[in-house]
């Protein structure tokens, strides 16, 4: 049975001792960065004279300091550096015999303990709790040294015992008086004490007393240094102290509030909860360093009684410093009511606990009145809130002139008949300063005339003014209303002294803050005005994107110009569709050219297909010689960070204007050179358009009058309705009044959906035959489709279920061998065929494997090759797909993806090879980067499709699938924390007033979305598929339904990268991601990002559309809303050609409510606004694909070391580079502002994300990493340096390893790299340790690889700690 058990982790080695973590206090105890005493067992050392934890004065003993330099040393040199914590059976701290220090065992990285070395060199002396093995070890040392001594040996001292000698020595020399030790202060607060100046209760008699006591003490130096304040106890970093200091007063407002709510109710264990809250926070906020929070110090009596208060301000730098630091700590309380605000009403019962809790807390005695608590913390958070409303108010037009401001009243007036003065001046401060210059009608002149140096300095000074009297009122006014009331509802007496010195420190601080919060609102203001004289200056080319320049070539195409240059008339230039359009009849006509040639004149063309281009390519790149490899891999370097279309096409594409319409076609690059859809966004967008055509479970299981969604037993009754009763007739034939019993109480539900799916499968038909047999213009192509219409298709269509095909795979294969008398080859084929290819989802998918080659034959309809649901033998059945509604997705995702295939690619790669071909021809592009960009393209669509570089070996794929998907279980539990850091990208290119919209939204919807996390994590998880949760759901983000967001493959796997996995592990990261929340936070950002979609494309559309109307030249601002809007795919011209759209607010509706209205009887605008908030989004919130992100993430034998990566890979190649390109580089004032405040608030959230995890994973933050440390890891959690985090924490990584050898070195590099193999890693050497006896270690690292609890190393400690106690 073990002595002891062990709570350490094997995540880092810690450190060496007296580093950060742990270091000596004296020869036995030891302490750590926050200053806890741990007791080394077994090891009894001479004491330092030194002050106890409870301010006593304990005597030292002869040989204190010599015992604790040499102990330390020894431990230092010989790497004595593993503190392992002693915890008894129940997994509480082992203490020692005061109870005061919890007791630990040192070892070095062989697991050899320091007591016994120190105890065989005679170090250490023996004591009654020594155990066997000390003792041998002791008796062993006595032999050897008497050895040593009887042959009178010669031979050297080792470390060891020069140590033992040199404290020995030491020992005999000192004698025992107070002056012959070295008196230390315990810490820094300590000495403070002691040296600090005369307290309040304090006489003149103890005063004096303490100071003669202080003499004794150096004040040098300390027995426990910490690294956050100077040796006077003064804090080095004052404003994180003061915000921590301001954070802790909150949450301990929080806790008194609990405290009170118990208290009143009789609830005790609610009361210890709340008292046992306020009283870590007392201690926590007891240990920090000291701030200068007042500038009045207390005139004392003789006794000590406090009789007055007199200043103390410290000179001008005392009185800065004193500013900062209340600013600090005024943060959070301000945070709290700025958030409760912005979520009222419900959120405003934030700060009222908090300044309730407060109050509470400052009362006295045991009669508190929670009345009088309650009151006064509902008038502090309406004091509070109230404030930063007058702060924030006025904002617009503080800097602008008075003869401005009269002629802009004048103006709206004359435009608004019958307004008054005061209602004019109104809507004015709820402009934009561009809206507001523009009443008057010379905006640019007066963005100009606000900016001189008298004016901001006048504005300045206004707003000081304003700001010290608004926040001095709101400060006196709480402190005054919370003392009040915890004097009148307590037992606390009034004391006059007290009340002048917090209501001075309230007026001078919050006045001072005040001022100082109002000065960037006049920086603000003025940095407003000059974004409006940036933005209606004439537009500069240097502000466009090279995608923007070429677009605007390509445009110049289309317009009708004037003589002078001018446009007369604009003409929507053709988007992606059209272009495509004409590039097939170019096909079409050429294809009847080579006809009539080798019929009528007998030649023989040189026909260069596509896959011939593919073959030639590869080809060409396998013939390079070793020099040219190096030098193509160094010039293809960034591959490694750029969305691989892009990177592949944009050489050949600043030459080329065909190949920039061949890059638009496959979303090559990061701004849009033609509207419209590329290849991944038409796919997506017919898909969620066929998706809506019919009502989704939730909406079926409400018409059935379901409790909880049932799919499955919907879905065999409809099956039993079509196969009984429907069978092959046309609907108008069925008899819905008169259905079987059965079915008869739920006739309008199976009227109506049988009439959906009818719509729909007639939809996917025609669609699917338009694409192949007529252009856009009607006329015809010359193809056939060669598919024949079948009635109901969709009421008997059945899909292949992968899950069962998977599980079932070998006998799956034995039965195509049995039925379709095909070889085991061909079967196996098939069946990897199936599995690996996203794209196959039924029987008729499968006549093409390699997409890219051959002819691509419809998902629906007539034309099954196999017949696989229909086979006589039924052998079949149980690989197809039971669920209706899945079945009718993949029918929908099938015909989406023919239509796509044959707009966008051809039969064996044709549109593509007319595009290079043309390209080749008109000298844009040679042979060899044709066949290049060839090879390229059809690994594209291979990755695209999910048939990308295989795995040959089908064992290793499966387990690799599997150990990534246990990986994910066990990696992911907290990447939601981690994911906060995306709410900032919502904001993206925003204006003020559109951020103002979404912030005011966000805490509904995060409300709902940390409900549905709750609801799904239950137990019995049926509360997650109740039917009106789900109608809720979908009834809030109905936006993501229509846009297609919903679908897995958009899903939370797609955008962490866990996309390597099996189909029968599909549903379990479904739920998981939902349990943890990820897949709700995902949808929320996406939402709140989709609710200002239509207001951000009517303002620029709005800008665009006045800027033409003027026939002046374009300025900047709309040159920029233009290219915004190209970004998202919108074709301008296109779009301001239809009338009615709300380029102005509506009245009585949202923007979006009459879009909505106008989307019903137009298509196209509907086909517009979805390709464009669909953009809108993904901006913001990047989603993997495959164009967007680097190919290599799509390589399976790679999966180990990009697991997790899609998400940051995608936000790399394109959210990291706009920012910079867009916003900062080339981006007006406006942008550039909105850009840096995304990017520094992401670092802040960052930093946040990684402290609460840390909460989670240890109970604190971590103790593993310095503040250099900390800082690279906050910087890396908040994305904005991308992919090159991982590299740069491979130079510099963040944690130690323990590896002892060179092999170990590289294994754990290679393991650290990928998380697989770390987690597989991690498991083997946990089971090797539980077979060895090792049965809590062993047990705590297999718990770090369990689903959900892999990174809650305290739970995990707890759990092992329990598992060890069981086994013994």
């Amino acid at each position: 049975m073990a002595l002891y058990n062990i709570d350490t982790s094997d995540f880092v080695m810690p450190k060496a001792i007296n580093q950060e973590e742990h270091k000596f206090i004296d020869g036995d105890t030891l302490t750590d960065k926050e200053g806890t005493l741990f007791r080394i067992q077994g090891l009894s050392a001479p004491e330092i004279m030194h002050i106890t934890g409870q301010g006593e004065l304990a005597p030292g003993t002869p040989g204190g300091l010599a015992a604790t330099e040499q102990i330390e040393g020894l431990a230092k040199k010989f790497n004595y550096n593993n503190v392992i914590k002693l915890t008894n059976k129940d997994g509480t701290p082992m203490m020692d015999a005061t109870g005061s220090r919890q007791l630990v065992r040192i070892t070095d990285e062989n697991g050899r303990d320091f007591v016994e070395t120190l105890n065989r060199y005679g170090i250490n002396k023996l004591g009654r709790f020594s155990s066997p093995e000390e003792i041998n070890a002791y008796q062993w040392g006595a032999a050897r040294k008497s050895d040593r001594i009887n042959k009178f040996s010669d031979e050297p001292l080792d470390e060891f015992e020069q140590a033992q000698l040199t404290i020995e020595q030491v020992a005999d020399k000192e004698q025992w008086y107070d002056s012959e030790f070295a008196k230390i202060a315990l810490d820094e607060q300590q000495l403070a004490r002691l040296n600090a100046p005369r307290q309040p209760g304090e006489s003149v008699a103890q005063f004096a007393f303490r100071k003669k006591m202080a003499a004794e003490y150096t004040d040098n130096m300390v027995l426990n240094r910490h690294s956050d304040r100077t040796l006077q106890n003064k804090s080095l970093h004052p404003w994180a102290d003061g915000f921590d200091i301001g954070w802790s007063g909150a949450i301990e407002g929080m806790y008194g509030a609990v405290n009170m709510i118990g208290e009143e109710s009789g609830f005790d264990w609610f009361s210890e909860i709340g008292s046992a809250g306020i009283k870590r926070q007392h201690d926590y906020l007891r240990s920090k360093p000291e701030l200068k929070m007042s500038i009045l110090k207390p005139t004392l009596d003789d006794a000590g009684n406090v009789i007055a208060n007199e200043w103390d301000i410290g000179g001008l730098g005392g009185f800065f410093e004193y500013i900062g630091n209340m600013a600090a700590v005024s943060l959070p309380y301000m945070g709290v009511t700025f958030a409760g605000a912005m979520t009222a009403p419900v959120g405003m019962v934030a700060p009222v606990a908090m300044y309730t809790g407060m109050t509470y807390n400052d009362m006295e005695g045991d009669d508190k009145s929670a009345t009088l608590a309650t009151a006064a913390g509902v008038t502090m958070a309406v004091l509070d809130r109230l404030g930063i409303k007058s702060l924030m108010s006025g904002v617009s037009g503080t800097i602008l002139k008075k003869e401005y401001r009269t002629k802009m009243v004048d103006a709206y007036k004359q435009k608004n008949p019958g307004s008054t003065d005061a209602v004019a001046k109104a809507a004015i401060a709820k402009m934009t300063r561009m809206e507001s210059a523009k009443l008057v009608g010379s905006a640019a002149q007066i963005a100009k005339e606000q900016l001189t140096y008298g004016n901001i300095l006048r504005a300045f000074a206004a707003r000081s003014a304003t700001g010290f009297g608004i926040e001095s009122t709101t400060e006196v006014g709480q402190e005054l209303t919370q003392y009040l009331a915890s004097v009148y509802g307590s037992d606390k007496p009034f004391n006059s002294v007290d009340l002048h010195n917090r209501l001075v420190n309230a007026f001078v601080a919050g006045g001072t803050l005040g001022a100082g919060f109002a000065v960037p609102g006049a920086a603000y203001d003025a940095g407003a005005w000059a974004d409006v004289n940036v933005r209606l200056a004439p537009a500069e080319e240097k502000r466009l994107s090279q995608e923007g320049k070429w677009a605007k070539e390509n445009e110049d195409k289309y317009n009708i110009k004037n003589a002078d240059g001018t446009i007369a008339k604009y003409v929507k230039p053709k988007n992606t569709l059209e272009l495509l359009d004409g590039y097939r009849k170019k096909l079409k006509k050429k294809r009847a050219n080579e006809a009539t040639r080798e019929t009528l004149y007998g030649e023989i063309i040189d026909k260069t297909s596509f896959p011939d281009r593919d073959e030639k390519g590869r080809k060409q790149a396998k013939d390079r010689d070793f020099i040219e490899k190096i030098k193509v891999a160094a010039k293809e370097f960034p591959v490694l960070w750029r969305g691989s279309v892009g990177h592949a096409m944009w050489q050949d594409a600043v030459g080329s204007p065909t190949i920039r319409e061949l890059g638009s076609f496959f979303g090559a690059f990061l701004h849009r050179v033609h509207p419209g859809r590329n290849f991944e966004e038409h796919k997506q967008g017919e898909l969620a358009k066929y998706k809506e055509e019919v009502m989704s479970p939730a909406g079926a299981a409400n018409m059935l009058q379901q409790k909880n969604i049932d799919t499955l037993g919907m879905s065999e009754k409809i099956y039993r309705l079509y196969r009984d009763v429907i069978k092959d007739k046309t609907l108008d034939k069925v008899d819905f009044d008169n259905l079987p019993e059965e079915f008869a109480k739920d006739k309008d539900f199976y009227k109506l959906f049988a009439k959906q799916l009818q719509d729909l499968g007639d939809k996917l038909f025609e669609d699917q035959k338009q694409a192949r047999e007529f252009f856009l213009d009607g006329t015809k192509t010359g193809k056939e489709f060669n598919v024949g219409y079948v009635n109901n298709y969709l009421g008997t269509y059945k899909s292949i279920d992968k899950v069962q095909v998977e599980k079932n795979k070998e006998q799956f294969i034995k039965d195509l061998q049995d039925e379709y008398k095909f070889t085991q080859d061909q079967a196996r084929k098939l069946a990897n065929a199936i599995l690996d290819n996203n794209d196959i989802v039924d029987d008729n998918s499968l006549t093409d494997f390699n997409i890219g080659r051959g002819r691509h034959i419809p998902g629906s309809h007539k034309g099954r090759t196999l017949g696989l649901a229909t086979h006589p033998s039924g052998k079949f059945d149980k690989y197809m797909e039971k669920d209706l509604f899945i079945n009718v997705s993949n029918a929908a995702k099938s015909a989406a993806r023919y239509t796509t295939y044959q707009k966008f690619v051809g039969d064996n790669g044709e549109v593509i090879n007319q595009v290079l071909d043309e390209a080749v021809q008109k000298g844009e592009l040679t042979e060899e980067r044709a066949n290049r960009l060839a090879a390229f393209l059809q690994d594209y669509l291979n990755a695209e499709s999910g048939n990308y570089k295989k795995i040959d070996n089908e064992t290793l794929a499966k387990i690799q699938k599997n150990v990534l998907v246990w990986t994910t279980l066990a990696g992911l539990p907290l990447a939601t924390i981690s994911s906060l850091v995306e709410f900032m990208m919502t904001l993206r290119a925003l204006s003020p007033e559109q951020i103002q919209g979404v912030l005011k939204n966000a805490g509904r919807e995060l409300g709902q979305a940390m409900w549905e996390t709750i609801t799904t994590a239950t137990p019995n998880l049926k509360l997650a598929t109740g039917t009106q949760a789900r109608l809720k759901k979908e009834e809030r983000q109905a936006r993501l339904k229509r846009l297609g967001y919903f679908d897995w493959d958009v899903g939370a796997a797609q955008t962490t990268g866990a996309t390597e996995n099996t189909f029968a592990s599909r549903y379990l990261l479904d739920k998981y991601f939902r349990v943890i929340g990820l897949q709700q936070w995902t949808d929320y950002t996406r939402n709140i990002r989709a609710s200002i979609a239509d207001d951000f494309i009517m303002d620029h559309l709005a800008t665009v559309k006045e800027g033409r109307a003027s026939g002046r030249p374009q300025n900047n601002e709309e040159q920029e809303a233009e290219e915004q809007l190209r970004n998202l795919g919108i074709n301008v011209t296109e779009l301001l050609e239809i009338d009615g759209l709300p380029f102005e607010k509506p009245v009585n509706k949202t923007r979006e409510e009459h879009l909505s209205d106008m989307r019903r009887v137009s298509d196209r605008l509907n086909d517009i606004l979805s390709q464009a908030e669909y953009n809108f989004v993904n901006e913001a919130i990047a989603l993997p694909g495959t164009a967007n992100r680097p190919l290599f993430y799509q390589n399976p034998h790679l999966a180990l070391f990009t697991q997790f990566q899609g998400f940051i890979a995608t936000f790399s190649a394109n959210i990291i580079p706009r920012l910079w390109g867009d916003y900062i580089k080339r981006g007006t004032p406006r942008l550039k502002y909105n850009a840096f405040a995304i990017m520094t608030t992401m670092i802040m959230l960052g930093f946040v994300s990684q402290y609460l995890k840390d909460l989670l994973k240890y109970g604190q933050a971590t103790p593993y990493l310095d503040r250099l440390e900390k800082i690279q890891r906050g910087i890396g959690a908040s994305g904005m340096i991308g992919v090159a985090e991982r590299p740069l924490n491979f130079f510099f990584p963040i944690y130690e390893t323990s590896s002892s050898n060179m092999v170990e070195e590289i294994f754990d590099t290679v393991s650290g790299e990928a998380a697989a193999l770390s987690n597989v890693s991690r498991a083997l050497t946990g089971a090797g340790q539980v077979l060895e006896g090792k049965t809590e270690t062993g047990l705590y690292k297999l718990f770090k690889t369990a689903p959900l609890t892999g990174p809650v190393n305290i739970l995990n400690r707890r759990l092992a700690a329990a598992g060890a106690d069981l086994v013994e």
